[in-house]
């Protein structure tokens, strides 16, 4: 028995012990909750601190245990229980109401009205742009990112069940291109302060170009006065012909390490022509970040949102104690907020260069490429992309059980704002906005030579101490797949 039912029972047994009897039912029940007296002020107050009472016992049976997400949809019952049924999921799916309205999807050109781009962000959480990377950027990112392909060893493994033939996180912080700065050819649109040259084309399209200065913009609504924008994680991606992806889902610590309390805003870059046809692309979910389902949504995946606010304190606490089912298995997980995403799904026809700019909590998927659109002269067909995630100076780095490089090398960056981190550590987390920091950029050298790798080594063994748990994690998957 819990405390608080212990508390209850003690509290009903008093009750019992001292109620006076009495012929009027409703003086029983004032008499009751007059805890402060049975005057009309005593009883009025005795109401609004029942009240309270009511309330705080709802946060901290659900709302309160770890959950930074403000939806106003309740979870329902049959997730926790884990009794949901096909006709259970038909009930809820008509529930959802009908299938919202949706704009084609548009790319917007930088030249466009900023304040429609704008518009169209904050209404749906996600805006296309077309025209923020300069010619010369891209030939420098193409140039880097191939190469990239060439060394990652994964790229000349099995790929079967990889959602990625190549996943390179942090390529800020990668040695060969991180050098000094050498005077390029960049255009005058990607240079915004007197160390634009940099030789990391990842470095000059994330801190210096058009992109951070866009992204910040967008996101400022959500952030307070004079507030900095940092990089919160920079990810470079490859997708093959490999058929398995990741379900509609949102980017746990992993791949955004802030805590549920920090907005932030996604710049997922192509570097590549992507076609809406033949699939390899993105898919997002327009509008899922504010809908009524969306606590649902991130309860069934196990989202940030649901993580304890101290962390989890191992893998295994982490895999025996996260909500839902797993973050890529909504479709199984709960068919009827998978259908309303396919039904609200978007999906870009991109050139290369083209950005997506979407909000954090937007649900989103990779889009696997279809069987008979890779063969032929598509047989290596890959697919590069570049993802950049901003948030706010405030945000604070997640504490407990995890792979963050900054809290590996100093378990004392947890729970520190990304502002204090960069001031107190070395730029982890650069700045982009009001503008990039030449200190900090200065930095990031040492950071790379000194403190990166021996966190990569930390990495490594925390990677591995996950393992048997994502092996048997992968097999349940299956399980529920072939039912």
């Amino acid at each position: 028995m819990t405390k608080r039912k212990q508390k209850k029972a003690q509290s009903t047994a008093t009750n019992k012990e001292t109620n006076t009897p009495s012929d009027d039912g409703s003086f029983r029940l004032l008499e009751r909750l007059a805890i402060l007296g049975d005057s009309g002020y005593a009883l009025c107050g005795s109401f609004l601190l029942l009240m309270v009472a009511v309330a705080f016992s709802w946060y901290a049976d659900g709302a309160g245990s770890g959950t930074a997400s403000t939806g106003t949809s309740e979870i329902p019952a049959l997730h926790k229980n884990k009794q949901v049924n096909e006709r259970d999921f038909e009930e809820m799916y008509e529930q959802l109401g009908p299938v919202p309205e949706m704009r084609p999807p548009v790319v917007f050109s930088i030249d466009d009205d900023l304040d429609e781009i704008h518009a169209a962000y904050k209404q749906e959480g996600v805006v296309a742009v077309r025209g923020l990377v300069s010619a010369d950027l891209l030939e420098r990112l193409d140039e880097a990112s191939r190469e990239l392909i060439t060394k990652d060893p994964g790229s000349k493994k099995n790929q079967r069940n990889k959602q990625f033939h190549t996943m390179q996180q942090n390529p800020i912080f990668l040695n060969d291109w991180t050098a000094n700065t050498t005077n390029t050819n960049a255009s005058a649109t990607d240079a915004t302060i007197s160390i634009s040259q940099h030789s990391n084309p990842f470095v000059q399209v994330a801190l210096l170009s058009q992109v951070p200065k866009l992204a910040s913009q967008l996101m400022l609504p959500e952030l307070e006065a004079n507030e900095s924008v940092r990089v919160i994680r920079d990810i470079f991606l490859s997708k093959d012909k490999e058929e398995f992806i990741c379900g509609w889902h949102v980017d746990d610590f992993g791949f955004w390490p802030a805590t549920a309390s920090s907005p932030g805003i996604n710049a997922w870059i192509a570097l590549d022509d992507m076609p809406a046809v033949g699939g390899g692309g993105f898919a997002l979910a327009v509008g899922s970040h504010a809908t009524s389902w969306r606590d649902e949504a991130q309860y069934v995946t196990g989202a940030t949102t649901f993580y304890p606010e101290e962390g989890f304190q191992s893998a295994a606490d982490m895999f025996a104690n996260r909500t839902g089912s797993g973050t890529c298995n909504i479709q199984t997980a709960a068919p009827h907020l998978y259908r309303r995403m396919e039904e609200t799904k978007r999906i870009w026809d991109l050139k290369r260069g083209d950005i997506i700019f979407h909000q954090r909590w937007l649900f989103h998927r990779t889009v696997a490429f279809e069987r008979d659109y890779v063969t032929g002269e598509n047989e290596n067909l890959v697919y590069r992309r570049y993802s950049v995630r901003y948030a706010p100076g405030s945000a604070i780095i997640p504490p407990g059980f995890g792979t963050e490089l900054s809290v590996l090398w100093d378990p004392s960056n947890a729970n520190r704002t990304a502002d204090a981190v960069s001031k107190l550590d070395g730029p982890w987390y650069p700045q982009v906005w009001p503008s990039a920091n030449d200190g900090e950029l200065e930095g990031l050298q040492d950071l790379i030579d000194k403190k990166v790798p021996i966190a990569q080594e930390r990495k490594l063994a925390r990677q591995k101490e996950m393992q048997p748990f994502l092996k048997q994690a992968a097999r349940e998957t299956q399980s529920r797949q072939r039912k």
